[in-house]
């Protein structure tokens, strides 16, 4: 059988070489000119000359050939191999300005193609899509967008010496432009950091081979040693605040998981969005501080803006951050997450508050605070624990007497009767009845 098929194969290539003979496989030459629609100049336009034969396994590259040119200039290929059974050959016009510019030549192949005309990028997105668009997994201009940068990474760069490589560097700035331009398009659908094939990739990959000063390369790696001074380095260099790693992260997101205050305080001084999120259900920055316990990242967000939202965020985390900043002594933390709107008696569900962690640690700034902001100085814990209780066991006379004068009072032997936070409770039952709803409409 495998013969039979094999032979079949033999036989259609041979018809194939006799129905191109009369082209031959060595031919041009061929010639032309490049111009661009907006009339801009350029002098390092890519012109490549592809060609294909028939084989066994159907086409393949016969021959590929590429020359540097500048808007105007007159591009000339000599000759080209197409194969022993000849297909096609193809001419095709780089920038990173543009559109791909191609041309399909005739069959005796020498020719002068004339003007080959680019028409830019922004251009095309102005436009928008000329038909309807039918591909919802990757709709335009997703898939155009991608190819283009492929075409940029494996065509056009290649094309030049790696010695005038660094020089291209200066085009990828307007690389992220174009990126912003299609993501604001919403073709995405709010998820592109997390495409099938992203573009962020492809766009890395072009940084660090163009040895680009302001890549995403560099920037990470600042923010993974909370260098702040190489961070602005960076960005001055032209890196994109808002980008991703392979793994979702901006800069920003990063920093704020790896607890790297000095990096995420610089990179929203510089501009960087603290907002941001991988992709629509993915948790917010704030969300990430909490889980990962950094108590003064949570409140640098809460001073730049980012507002805490009740309804996404566990009653237990709110408590964990007010108990750490109290027994710590973070008096400016807890001032801001008092300010954001954090109860002063927040617990978790074993009852114990921030007032008692500062009675136990001796921390008479922070009770203070507490108290001024309304702090229950009778509250109770559980196995009958209470501040002023806490204050005595460790024999912190100026805390003792500073509830007392608050308020405090001793408690007789049934005085705690405590239970689990309802709060908590409701919170936990409506998040979970959330989840399954949504499970519910995604089967």
């Amino acid at each position: 059988m495998d013969a039979f098929r094999s032979g079949v194969l033999l036989a259609a290539s041979l018809v194939a070489v006799a129905a191109t003979a009369r082209a031959g496989p060595f031919q041009g030459p061929v010639s032309g000119v490049v111009e661009t629609a907006d009339g801009a100049a350029f002098d390092d336009l890519v012109v490549e000359l592809r060609c294909h034969g028939y084989g066994i396994h159907g086409t393949h590259r016969s021959d590929t050939k590429s020359q540097v040119v500048a808007t105007g200039a007159k591009f000339r290929f000599l000759w080209a191999w197409r194969g022993i059974a000849p297909a096609s050959c193809w001419l095709y016009v780089y920038h990173p300005h543009y559109s791909l510019g191609y041309h399909r030549l005739s069959g005796d192949f020498t020719e002068d193609v004339g003007t080959l005309v680019l028409e830019s990028w922004d251009a095309f997105l102005d436009a928008g899509p000329t038909e309807p668009d039918v591909n919802r997994s990757s709709p335009w201009p997703t898939i155009q967008f991608f190819q283009y940068l492929s075409n940029l990474q494996y065509y056009y760069i290649p094309a030049f010496p790696e010695a005038e490589r660094p020089d291209l560097a200066r085009y990828v700035p307007h690389i992220h432009h174009l990126f912003r331009r299609v993501i604001a398009t919403g073709a995405y659908g709010g998820n592109e950091r997390h495409s099938r094939n992203s573009p962020m990739d492809r766009i890395r990959a072009i940084e660090d081979t163009l040895g680009f000063a302001g890549s995403q390369t560099a920037l990470f790696a600042a923010v993974d040693v909370d260098d702040p001074e190489r961070i602005r380095e960076v960005v001055a260099a032209g890196a994109w605040l808002d980008t991703w790693d392979v793994k979702g992260y901006s800069p920003l997101l990063r920093a704020v998981r790896d607890g790297k205050l000095a990096a995420a305080r610089t990179l929203i001084e510089l501009g960087a969005d603290p907002h941001l999120r991988i992709h629509a259900r993915a948790p917010s920055m704030l969300q990430v501080a909490l889980r990962e316990g950094h108590r003064e990242i949570v409140a640098m967000l809460l001073e730049n803006g980012v507002v805490l939202d009740r309804e996404e965020i566990p009653p237990d985390d709110l408590a964990s951050l007010m108990r750490s900043a109290a027994w710590s002594g973070d008096a400016d933390s807890l001032r801001t997450f008092l300010e954001a709107g954090i109860e002063p008696d927040l617990t978790r569900s074993n009852g114990v508050t921030a007032l008692m962690d500062a009675a136990k640690e001796n921390q008479l700034e922070i009770a203070r605070i507490l108290i001024a902001a309304g702090a229950d100085v009778n509250a109770c814990a559980a196995d009958n624990r209470y501040a002023l209780k806490m204050a005595r066991g460790e024999r912190h006379t100026e805390m003792v007497a500073l509830l007392s004068r608050a308020g405090a009072v001793e408690a007789t032997p049934n005085f705690c009767e405590f239970s689990p936070s309802e709060l908590h409770r409701t919170w936990w039952i409506r998040k979970n009845a959330e989840r399954r709803a949504a499970e519910a409409d995604a089967r």
